[in-house]
């Protein structure tokens, strides 16, 4: 088991395949707002992260016992008793310890007091120098100006225009500062009677959320301040005090990304002036025509329209109490529309949260009733309004909004430092790698309003679609699976990949450094088949040609990824290390993942694979299944498309990858570049070419459905000349918890992924708002990713390969069969292994004629009169079975690994993916449900 979290979960969890991450809540707010974009950003670009610790977790197996006592690294103090930090023991045999004297223990007693003093000491300097700094900048700073508003807005008003590849506008991204209208405070908390006047109970709101003590202090809070520079001087959390007015001064002098101590003094002195210059009620009135408040909103007047499309005077307590509530983190955590994407069952539980919060300190001031208090509980969280606040956002509705308005914005701040603030203000020009006839083939093929999931899917179902160059790691199409780009982003959401992550698990062993494996090496496929490592979860399955498990002894490498078996998917993940599979998903380009931590409580995290926080536990080949288990191999784990698209695009660069990016240039209104992707962005190479040519030949017999049906094979269409490698996936519904009318054998959320040379994409269908619902095709059967997901992908590629570079001619290397083709199955090891034969022939090796050649147990055949029995492959020598042991026959009785594969050849390939086992696991969560392909209990088993 893994020691994050239970080896499995699924679609029946409350945090599972989720639409953004379960990131920082920035909660730790002390500072002043806006924040644009939060803490950590865990989209793919490095910064992001687990919200809550995975340093502490729960006993497990693999576990090093926790020692007690004392224990001392070289150059450290004592950590005092309990478990042990650090490492404890560096080498060789424990020292023996002895008793201090009294004359050293009372030395040793002394010397902890003296340290202590000092410490003390030195952080009581620490606030005197920055009292006399105070006093120092006080002079020169209390003669200065503090601006108003309109004077400061004036200059923030030049919109960011995106753009495509070409140049051509795409989208408009700034602030509702030309539409501001300046509300007004009534004196003496009088009767709001205009439109921008501000009722009492609004401005209250205010108040209970950002400065409770507003009316009381002059401008500055000295008793916070001093709390703040005590944290900040021992070593607390860092704080930043500011009161409202501070707030707005900060804002003003653009100082929330500066918190020396100099600059805080600044703050303060100003602070104190405009205390002294204006009334309480004109500094409110300045701060709500000034502050941003999410949506694009710059100042209470537009945040109004903004949020709830009335006038100021009209908004109700909740809603001032949600329009405040994005003072704290404006990027929309605290917006139940979840712009973010992660979650909207999340996103509703922070905002309330954040709505009682005001509710209740209004209460505790008494600034409302009992009674108000106890209407306004009732129903906390108001509804908003779905637009947007008009010309500022122009493109953020169509469906290239998720790039303009979530992607390029995310992105703009991880890879480049600029924030959304300054993108709605500064003017930039910020061009895409988003190929403008790419798009439009990627709307036509997923769109469910214009395309061709219109007319072929249930009105539920959404398809994603992420398209990537895989010569630079430009992301050149995108559909996030509506038409809407405000709406929750499924390309950049999590679903369970299922098998189509079986190909980074082959990968993996292919790529070895130590014991690099081969296509033709021969695996255990016989099912049902136990894993010491699954504990009490049960034995692992294959599952079902025509109702019954599919069994297959002795197969090849290239067979069992191509009938997608799970028995030596296992095996081979947990022969190369669930780590090692996880790490090198990762080095092609699938940063993002969510894992449960046991550190707490199994919740649901997602974890920015690039973080180096976890490069300890991908790198520990001691312990490889601390951070994932072993069905990491077969894709229990959910991933997003845009990681998917990438790490097949790395496969089709030939090994070397190229981060995945929307953007390509971002420049000044005068011209000047102010980033291009090359500044910050360098391809890498993860494996060599011919672990990339192994690969794709195998892939590349796996299919859509349609592209077999209509005769084409593994080309793109039939007059095409572009040949196509893939991989099918699909999760089975998980039938606890809420889920209605369910019965086993129903599917909820399919995957394709493939690539031709020159181009990759990913496509998710699903339902559009419940990852636990009953996916189907048009017919009402079992949707499974050979099917929609597989015809999305098909028609896009086939308008995408008739544009530009990506029209030129794409066909396949030939196998090189790079690795060791006896390094097998563990099962096999110490047995007989005749390197010269192996796997001959397309797909032979498992039973004398591979899928359709001679069968699984026919004991002779003659292939002169059965087009069924060995040489299949028009290529492969065709032999007799009644003399010849290596052909046909039933490979249980051949005594040498790979020997009975012998001539049998092709026999064809399968007409989809193989089979899937695709279930939650048993744990507490989800009660008697079957682990991971238990098939005693009929129906949780996948047919593709």
């Amino acid at each position: 088991m893994s020691d994050y979290g239970p080896r499995g979960y699924g679609s029946g969890s409350d945090d599972y395949g989720r639409d953004r991450y379960d990131g920082n809540r920035y909660d730790d707010y002390g500072d002043y707002a806006p924040r644009q974009r939060g803490d950590d950003y865990a989209g793919g670009y490095g910064g992001g992260g687990a919200s809550g610790s995975a340093s502490v977790r729960s006993s497990s197996p693999h576990d090093e016992p926790l020692t007690s006592g004392r224990a001392r690294v070289p150059g450290s103090e004592p950590t005092g008793s309990g478990p042990a930090r650090g490492s404890a023991r560096v080498g060789g045999k424990r020292r023996p310890t002895r008793e201090l004297s009294e004359e050293e223990a009372s030395e040793q007693k002394k010397a902890k007091k003296k340290k202590k003093r000092r410490r003390r000491l030195i952080a009581a300097a620490c606030v005197i120098v920055m009292l006399l700094g105070l006093g120092t900048v006080a002079g020169s700073i209390y003669f200065e100006s503090v601006p108003l508003p309109e004077d400061i807005l004036k200059a923030l008003d030049q919109n960011t225009t995106i753009t495509y590849s070409d140049g051509s506008p795409m989208a408009k991204i700034g602030s509702s500062i030309s539409n501001r209208k300046d509300v007004h405070v009534p004196k003496h908390d009088g009767k709001a009677t205009k439109n921008l006047d501000v009722p009492k109970e609004v401005k209250y709101a205010l108040l209970a959320t950002e400065d409770r003590k507003f009316y009381e202090h002059a401008g500055v809070d000295f008793t916070g301040v001093l709390r703040a520079l005590w944290n900040n001087v021992t070593g607390g959390s860092t704080q930043g005090a500011s009161t409202l007015t501070q707030q707005y001064v900060g804002t003003v002098e653009n100082l929330r990304e500066d918190h020396s101590y100099l600059r805080k003094a600044k703050e303060a002195v100003m602070a104190m002036k405009m205390d002294d210059k204006y009334s309480k009620d004109t500094i409110i009135e300045h701060y709500l025509n000034l502050v941003y408040m999410g949506r694009g909103a710059y100042g209470l007047g537009a945040a109004a329209e903004a949020w709830f499309k009335k006038p100021v005077k009209d908004l109700t307590v909740n809603e001032a109490a949600l329009i405040f509530a994005q003072v704290k983190s404006p990027n929309g955590v605290y917006d139940p529309r979840d712009p973010l994407g992660m979650g909207k069952k999340k996103t509703t539980k922070w905002s309330t949260e954040r709505v009682e919060y005001c509710l209740g300190g209004m209460l505790k001031e008494k600034w409302i009733t009992k009674a108000q208090y106890d209407k306004a509980m009732k129903d906390p969280l108001p509804k908003t309004v779905t637009g947007t606040s008009g010309a500022a956002n122009a493109g953020a509705t169509e469906p290239t909004g998720f790039v303009s308005h979530k992607e390029v914005v995310k992105e703009a701040e991880a890879i480049y430092g600029i924030s959304e603030q300054d993108i709605r203000t500064k003017g930039y020009t910020i061009q895409t790698t988003i190929n403008k006839d790419l798009e439009k083939a990627a709307i036509e093929a997923a769109s469910s309003k214009k395309g061709w999931m219109k007319d072929n899917a249930p009105k539920n179902n959404r398809a994603a679609l992420v398209s990537v160059d895989p010569g630079s790691g430009e992301i050149v199409a995108y559909y996030g699976g509506s038409d809407d780009g405000t709406l929750a982003d499924k390309a950049a959401g999590f679903h369970p990949p299922g098998s189509s992550f079986k190909q980074f698990t082959m990968i993996t062993a292919l790529a070895d450094k130590k014991s690099p494996s081969n296509i033709k090496s021969i695996w255990d496929g016989e099912t049902p088949r136990d894993f010491k490592e699954r504990g009490d979860a049960g034995p692992v399955h294959n599952c079902c040609a025509e109702g019954k498990d599919e069994n297959f002894p002795h197969i090849s490498m290239t067979d069992f990824i191509r009938k997608s078996l799970n028995t030596p998917t296992y095996a081979m993940t947990n022969k190369y290390g669930a780590n090692k599979v996880l790490k090198m998903a990762r080095d092609m380009g699938l940063y993002d993942i969510q894992v449960p931590l046991k550190s707490d409580d199994n919740k649901v995290h997602t974890i920015n694979l690039n973080d180096h926080k976890w490069d300890a536990l991908l790198n520990d080949n001691a312990n490889p299944r601390k951070l994932v288990d072993n069905e990491v191999g077969f894709g229990q784990y959910p991933v997003t498309m845009i990681g998917m698209a990438a790490a097949n695009a790395t496969t089709a660069n030939g090994g070397t990858a190229n981060r995945p990016h929307f953007i390509k240039k971002i420049s000044n209104p005068d011209g000047s570049t102010v980033f291009k992707a090359g500044d910050k962005i360098q391809p890498k190479s993860v494996f060599s070419p011919a672990v990339a040519k192994d690969a794709t030949y195998v892939l590349e017999k796996i299919t859509p459905a349609e592209s077999l049906h209509n005769g084409q094979g593994d080309y793109v269409d039939g007059d095409s000349n572009q040949q196509f490698a893939g991989k099918t996936g699909t999760w089975e519904r998980y039938c606890g918890g809420d889920a209605k009318d369910c019965t086993s054998g129903q599917n909820s959320s399919t995957v394709y992924t493939g690539f031709t040379k020159h181009l990759a994409a990913a496509v998710w269908v699903g339902d559009k708002s419940n990852e636990n619902a009953n996916v189907t095709d048009a017919a009402g059967s079992p949707a499974f990713g050979a099917g929609q997901s597989g015809s999305v992908w098909l028609r896009f590629m086939e308008k995408a390969t008739k544009l530009g570079k990506y029209a030129d001619p794409s066909v396949f290397d030939k196998p090189v069969y790079h690795g060791d083709i006896c390094n097998n199955d563990p099962k096999f090891d110490g047995q007989a292994c005749d390197s010269s034969t192996g796997d001959t022939g397309d797909n032979g090796g498992d039973n004398g004629g591979g899928d359709n050649g001679g069968g699984d147990s026919s004991n002779s055949c003659d292939p002169t009169t059965d087009p069924n029995c060995g040489g299949g492959d028009t290529s492969s020598p065709q032999c007799d079975p009644n003399t010849d042991p290596n052909c046909g026959g039933d490979s249980t009785s051949c005594p040498i690994i790979g020997g009975c594969g012998g001539n049998g050849g092709g026999g064809g390939h399968r007409d989809s993916e193989g089979v899937e086992n695709e279930t939650p696991y048993n744990d507490a969560r989800y009660g008697d449900v079957a682990p991971y392909a238990t098939r005693s209990k009929p129906g949780f088993a996948l047919n593709e």
